[in-house]
């Protein structure tokens, strides 16, 4: 006869400033308790024959749990694990490296703030040292990134080439616009996959972003060369108010799928609309989704970015991630890449956040650090509707216009310690 209760496997109870929540790790649910729920819950969990002691009210409260087996009869004491366990060591898995910041677009949100203007470069022989450390800790993917990294040519192929027999899966991330059938041949043969920056089915609307005239003619040009050698693809998209992406043509050759202007480099809020900001805030409603297992292990453990991304600078700086530069690792010309991945930042989850660490929601949040709009590193989002100190939701049009005269109140964005 089971005298105690026991939760159900990978599911954990994690405590918020009011309110607390119900990590269902093997369904994928998440459900919101009160203060009262987990008392009762941790007392059936702990005193035997709990059930027989609580009143009829509290039971109903939690009744459904039991229902839907989150709560389990237990022959024997069991006691309640923290989230915590699900922590791992996770490797760095992927790198980022920026051999130029000079770019022929002057894109109007870029995150690099790169230009024509801007003139660094990184020397093969620094390049040659970057992957030199990459290969040691057993990175297997790279992207080459600027700036706009086919900018650089025949120094571009060297790379490449030089590069091409240590790693599994290797990426060129460029504007699309100096490709032609020599480059999309180099691509091809060897087994380069290709990432294009396209922000709209309209030439014109396309241009506006890039500020120069007929990018849009030759980044498609680049997408019939890249399809004819069926040559791996993707697009990316950055949506701000200024571009309409518009309507994808009939049987057209690629998909935009945009991500709402993240606000650093040249991104700002006055390039979001209140439909892209809805799009982008943290509300209620999203904490419906399913959750995933991995996804939350990768939260509870440090940065879901920062642990398997690196970024290296045209200097050798290596920084948490691709637009992250308010913290940096070190320099490869003076510290080897294996002693760098033990930074703290990597580590760097929502229990370090001012404002997020007393969520209940904390894991199962993207986080991204660099989107900041100005706030400080340890800042929880611009864009999270919740107050975790008094349960509450804030309304996404008083946040919209609040944000546009930049203000930020207490009752949404700043902590309390």
């Amino acid at each position: 006869m089971p005298n105690y209760y026991k939760l159900q496997q990978d599911t954990y109870l994690v405590e918020g400033a009011k309110n607390h929540a119900i990590y269902d790790l093997l369904n994928g649910n998440l459900y919101s308790i009160t203060n009262e729920a987990l008392i009762n819950i941790r007392s059936m969990l702990q005193i035997k024959n709990f059930d027989k002691k609580i009143s009829d009210d509290n039971l109903q409260m939690i009744q459904p749990l039991i229902d839907q087996g989150i709560i389990m009869p237990s022959r024997k004491l069991v006691m309640e694990k923290h989230i915590s366990e699900i922590k791992h060591n996770f490797s760095s898995l992927f790198s980022h490296i920026e051999i130029t910041r000079k770019c022929n677009l002057k894109c109007s949100f870029c995150y690099e703030e790169s230009s024509p203007s801007c003139d660094e470069k990184m020397t093969f022989n620094d390049f040659k040292l970057a992957i030199q450390n990459l290969k040691h800790i057993g990175v297997k993917q790279i992207q080459f990134i600027g700036g706009e990294p086919m900018i650089l040519g025949k120094t571009l192929k060297e790379m490449i080439l030089y590069a091409r027999p240590d790693f599994d899966f290797i990426e060129v991330y460029t504007n699309g616009v100096f490709i032609n059938k020599e480059w999309a041949q180099f691509f091809k043969d060897n087994k380069i996959h290709v990432a294009l920056s396209i922000h709209s089915y309209d030439a014109d609307e396309h241009d506006r972003v890039t500020t120069i005239k007929h990018s849009h003619r030759k980044v498609e040009n680049a997408v019939r060369l890249l399809k004819a050698l069926d040559i791996p693809l993707r697009t990316a998209a950055v949506e701000t108010k200024g571009c309409k992406i518009g309507e994808k043509p009939f049987d057209h050759p690629y998909e935009i799928s945009p991500d709402p202007v993240r606000l650093t480099g040249r991104g700002a809020f006055d390039q979001y609309t209140f439909d892209m900001f809805k799009k982008k805030a943290i509300t209620k409603e999203k904490k419906r989704f399913p959750l995933k297992k991995e996804r939350i292990q990768w939260q509870v453990s440090g940065h879901q970015c920062f642990l398997k991304n690196l970024y290296i600078g045209t200097d050798l700086t290596v920084f948490p991630c691709v637009m992250e530069r308010r913290h940096n690792y070190g320099n490869l010309k003076t510290t080897n890449l294996e002693s760098m991945i033990s930074s703290k930042v990597r580590f760097f989850s929502k229990d370090h956040v001012s404002g997020c660490k007393n969520c209940e929601y904390r894991y199962e949040c993207f986080d991204c650090r660099p989107d900041s709009n100005g706030l400080s590193f340890n800042d929880k989002p611009w864009f999270c509707s919740y107050n975790p100190y008094s349960g509450e939701w804030a309304d996404l049009k008083e946040m919209y216009k609040n944000l546009q005269q930049n203000i930020f109140h207490e009752s949404v964005y700043l902590s309390k310690q």
